[in-house]
């Protein structure tokens, strides 16, 4: 963590002191959780002593499945706020932002880093837009006391030129303002602006407490698998190339390149001909990748969606394999929701110039599961309750129904109508 003492200046120094020891300690680590999402893993730059022999260099990315899986069980189905206040104002800058689009990317940035940030700001056209940033570009710095407050966040970045040149920029975001600088040398001010948000107008989203990535600890099993896989690719690739050996027969080279074109070998009676290949264990190859694909799911605590035992499994034993990953998921949203609710209060901190009133405080933010739902199951449970819990607990139970009250009242609306649902005879037949 970078703090600093809330009376003191964060001086163009002190920024470029962090900088520097940013970029030398945690980017390192940050990139390389990066590089296994996306697959630049380890294994690809394997090399061999003989350049003669296979080199095959297989990735199963196990990384990017854990980390794809958590974010599509949280940010699948859209975060909903609720409020009894009206939050129409509210509602509407975060579907202008396309919120469920950035609520995803956000946490993908903390799944990968541990850590993800977003900033908010005020375009040309009056409207509030927020987007996230790269955490290998930004140093978030929090005062020395207990309570840890953001004091500023800086922002470090390149801008490629089309002639190939390149220009290094600052941005540092405190509470009034927004700064510029150029940072080819010395941090020297381009630009300073207001924003309105009266704090640092940046959310900070921790996934976890270390900031670590979400499959951090499974690394080295990664690197496992992937090494045995593609070992083992290159063994099956020499038993395809392996040598022959003659016995008992003279053969000068017009003649072995004769038999190996016409694919036919001519041997003495007592000559013969066998491959020299080593034995293929393919029984213990495939027990060491199930062992270790298997302690990658158990450590990282996600499920293999993918798997036929869990697939097939009832909603109550699926349910069981899943504790471990909700158990996870519940800390993570937890977190997010501190996220958002930052968010929110940024966002009323600005609708406040204009006098509207909304509390941010009275905001629900709901996180819906994305999980396939077996809806016979639900159905059973339900009608097992009825006459043992109200009509509107056991409407809540079910997925589909999105606001109880209203379906309520709809239900009795159709019950009511149904009374006069019939025929009226004609008197005068």
């Amino acid at each position: 963590m970078y703090s600093i003492n809330n009376i003191e200046e964060l001086t163009p120094e002190v920024v470029q002191r962090f900088i520097t020891t940013f970029s030398t300690t945690e980017k390192p680590r940050l990139d390389k959780w990066y590089r296994y999402y996306i697959g630049d893993q380890d294994i690809i730059y394997k090399t061999v002593v003989d350049e003669s022999q296979p080199n095959n260099r297989i990735i199963t990315n196990f990384c990017k499945e854990i980390a794809d899986s958590y974010n599509g069980y949280i940010t699948g189905n859209q975060i909903s706020y609720n409020s009894d206040a009206n939050i129409e104002p509210i509602t509407k800058v975060l579907d202008y932002n396309d919120s469920h689009s950035e609520d995803t990317n956000l946490l993908r940035d903390a799944l990968i880093f541990g850590v993800g940030y977003e900033t908010m700001w005020i375009d040309k056209w009056g409207n509030q837009r927020f987007k996230k940033l790269d955490p290998r570009q930004t140093i978030p710095v929090y005062d020395n006391t207990i309570d840890g407050e953001l004091l500023a966040v800086i922002r470090f970045y390149t801008v490629y030129q089309p002639d190939g040149a390149y220009r290094k920029f600052v941005e540092i975001y405190d509470d009034k303002t927004v700064r510029t600088y150029h940072a080819d040398g010395p941090l020297e001010l381009i630009e300073e602006r207001p924003h309105f948000y009266n704090q640092v107008p940046v959310i900070v989203f921790e996934l976890n407490e270390e900031h670590r990535s979400i499959y951090d600890n499974i690394m080295s099993l990664q690197d496992a698998y992937n090494n045995i896989l593609s070992c083992s690719g290159d063994t099956i690739e020499q038993f395809a190339d392996c040598y022959l050996i003659l016995k008992n027969c003279i053969a000068d080279a017009e003649d072995l390149q004769a038999m190996k074109k016409n694919r036919v070998l001519l041997l003495d009676q007592d000559a013969d001909a066998e491959y020299l290949t080593k034995n293929i264990n393919n029984t213990n190859i495939d027990d060491m990748l199930t062992r270790i694909s298997d302690s990658i799911y158990s450590k990282s605590k996600c499920p293999n969606f993918m798997d036929e035992r869990f697939m097939s499994a009832s909603g109550i034993a699926m349910r069981y394999k899943l504790s471990g990953f909700i158990f996870v998921c519940s800390n993570i949203m937890a977190n997010m929701r501190k996220a958002l609710q930052k968010r929110i209060e940024l966002i009323t901190e600005i609708m406040k110039l204009t006098f509207t009133d909304v509390i941010w405080r009275d905001i629900d933010i709901t996180f819906t599961p994305n999980l396939p739902v077996d809806m016979a199951e639900i159905i059973n449970e339900v009608n097992g309750l009825r006459g043992m819990v109200s009509q509107k607990t056991l409407l809540a139970q079910i997925p589909f129904v999105k606001d109880v009250d209203e379906e309520m009242k709809r239900v009795d609306e159709e019950r009511e109508a149904s009374l006069y649902d019939f025929e009226l005879f004609d008197e005068e037949a």
